[in-house]
């Protein structure tokens, strides 16, 4: 695992420029290269050289969406990396937490192709991979572009999150990039403005919810209006929440948080406003 991460890394190092480019969902923020280098960069300063650390929750941060869904994926491929085990059985436990972690999934977009991609990788005769792996790869960059045609506000090829995945399932087959890969940073079309759900500013909120129930924090998130909402593992415990909302939701999501649960690390960045686009 240690070595794809390094690989992985390698590879957001290239094309960190092109993920941002293509990143226009859930909001057109143009981070998710960032993200997810800054996300594998510290996941490798907390593994060192134990690669049984590099998917434990509670060692790392992530940032942003791109950043906590591929340490979700992690996550649930370390509970059965432990002992060597076929890579659709990695991917089918690696797909299992991710699926906790998106509350509410949008067709076309990261939960999709994770749940694809590990149908296709589960079904793969082991014997296959130490001279099929390239095809293989062929195989799950085909499945990212078709995967992207599910989703419709989707203004390029394919989903930049799902892209920065691929790269890392590719890593754990042994294969690096290649010159086709090229072809999944096409130019967009346009901006999805559709997206930011008419906010003349939208924020991007993260914090840590203690001694609370999942149940009781969507119902909590319920009374807001918030999106895009994640629930994972807080780094010192508890439950980790990443949402994005309006900036004028703050103080009052603040207000809510603070009736019926312990809050801590509450963070707001700005991610979008109606004059920078």
């Amino acid at each position: 695992m240690l070595a794809a991460l390094a690989g992985f890394h390698a590879d957001l190092t290239r094309f960190q420029a092109q993920l941002n480019q293509i990143n226009t969902l859930p909001v057109p923020d143009h981070d998710t290269g960032t993200n997810l280098l800054v996300t594998v960069t510290r996941i490798l300063a907390a593994a060192g050289p134990n690669p049984a650390r590099a998917g434990s929750p509670g060692l790392y941060e992530t940032f942003g969406n791109s950043g906590m869904l591929i340490g979700a994926w992690l996550e649930g491929a370390e509970t059965v990396i432990d002992v060597p085990v076929p890579i659709g059985r990695v991917a089918v436990a690696a797909a299992s937490e991710v699926e906790r972690t998106i509350v509410a999934p949008r067709p076309g977009l990261f939960l999709d192709y994770v749940l694809r991609s590990a149908s296709l990788l589960s079904r793969i005769d082991p014997g296959f991979l130490h001279n099929g792996a390239a095809v293989i790869a062929d195989d799950l960059r085909m499945l990212l572009i078709e995967t992207a045609t599910g989703a419709r506000d989707l203004h390029q090829l394919v989903d930049s999150g799902s892209a920065g995945l691929y790269f890392l399932i590719k890593r754990l087959l042994s294969v690096g990039p290649d010159s086709a890969d090229e072809v999944l940073f096409e130019p967009l079309a346009h901006e999805p403005s559709e997206t930011v759900s008419g906010n003349s500013e939208l924020v991007e909120f993260l914090f840590t919810v203690e001694n609370t129930s999942r149940n009781q924090i969507l119902a909590l998130l319920s009374q807001v209006s918030v999106e895009s909402v994640m629930l994972g593992h807080g780094l010192r415990g508890g439950i980790q929440v990443h949402c994005h909302g309006p900036g004028r939701m703050t103080i009052r999501l603040q207000e809510a948080l603070a009736a019926c649960a312990t809050v801590t690390d509450f963070r707001v960045r700005q991610i979008y406003r109606e004059d920078q686009a």
